[in-house]
């Protein structure tokens, strides 16, 4: 079940994905390595026609889909969150966020964006499932029940992740960030979340785009951004 994903997702979870800052900051993330050549600008159409979704809900039929192909799938549930693209093909693919769980004892939830193709006829297949870890990497080993690695887990509500964001971004200036989904925290002196969000350059008719916002909650109560990462099919950039 392989078949590449290519979805904007876009922060300046995050996804900048992690790092921390202050007096004494928290370590920082390793760099992406950056592709060679030509990148195209946030919220440019992305290569294999995957285009971002202006709205990440759910439409009932869209979930409906999910749900009945997602009949046959053993060992992890699968829960979807939200749409972040889609490519016309003959029929659509689609990339759902999901909140996965293996179906395990003390298993721990995770992320994991999955393609659904949903054909003409209207019936629908998985095809692709990969996990989306705290690093901005794919795994495409989904479904572990092991806990997120570096200190990372995934926080039970958003609300502190979110609150974060809106302080870290007050005095950003170009880029718009809305917040999809705290995909992690971590415990530093102070805390780290990785933030999914939608994000759109502020400019006329400018076409949103995904990324992981990395933010820094100091323990005096201060917040910064410290990294963002687009998110497409291949992890982050």
């Amino acid at each position: 079940m392989k078949k590449t994903i290519s979805v904007l997702l876009a922060l300046t979870l995050c996804l900048a994905l992690m790092a921390g800052c202050g007096a004494k900051p928290a370590p920082a993330p390793a760099e992406t390595p950056e592709p060679a050549g030509e990148e195209p600008a946030p919220g440019a159409p992305l290569l294999g026609g995957w285009t971002a979704a202006e709205s990440w809900e759910l439409s009932g039929e869209t979930r409906a889909a999910f749900e009945k192909a997602a009949e046959g799938l053993l060992g992890v549930s699968y829960e979807p969150l939200a749409c972040l693209g889609s490519q016309v093909v003959a029929g659509t693919n689609r990339a759902i966020l999901c909140e996965a769980k293996a179906v395990a004892p003390d298993a721990r939830p995770y992320y994991a964006l999955v393609t659904l193709y949903e054909k003409t006829n209207g019936t629908a297949e998985i095809l692709d499932i990969q996990t989306v870890t705290p690093n901005g990497e794919f795994d495409e080993n989904a479904g572990s029940a092991a806990p997120l690695a570096g200190g990372w887990s995934v926080p039970e509500a958003d609300d502190e992740g979110f609150a974060a964001l809106e302080k870290a971004v007050e005095g950003l200036l170009g880029v718009g960030y809305m917040p999809v989904r705290v995909l992690g925290e971590q415990v530093v002196s102070g805390m780290n979340y990785c933030v999914l969000c939608q994000a759109r350059v502020v400019a006329p008719d400018a076409a949103p785009y995904y990324c992981l916002v990395y933010v820094y909650k100091d323990l005096n109560g201060g917040a910064s951004v410290t990294d963002v990462a687009e998110l497409t099919a291949q992890g982050t950039r």
